[in-house]
């Protein structure tokens, strides 16, 4: 496991000497010249970018193992490892895996 110290003097290498030798390198120095900016207010854009895309991401993996959760026991319902009040039927069951799997 890396140190804090570790991944700063990294880092501080990266941005201050290597930034021209990585293709991300190149690419945050030509950034911070062309729109005047310091590396530091880039950084702070680009991590307010990927908090917002996690948070996206996120919220559709919870959704997909939500709907993942009750395909699955649907499944089960249908294959009699779980039971349900008998007014619903297993064509219901078979209906909604059907409309599950078609999205």
């Amino acid at each position: 496991m890396f140190s804090a110290v570790d991944v700063r003097s990294v880092a501080h290498y990266a941005v201050t000497y290597g930034r021209n030798h990585s293709p991300l390198g190149r690419n945050l120095l030509f950034c911070t010249n062309r729109y005047k900016c310091s590396l530091i207010y880039l950084g702070l854009i680009l991590v307010e970018l990927m908090v917002l895309l996690l948070r996206v991401f996120n919220c559709s993996i919870d959704s997909s193992l939500q709907q993942a959760d009750f395909l699955r026991e649907c499944v089960m319902v249908r294959d009699g490892l779980f039971t349900l009040p008998n007014w619903f039927l297993v064509s219901d069951t078979d209906a909604i895996i059907d409309c599950l799997c078609c999205d």
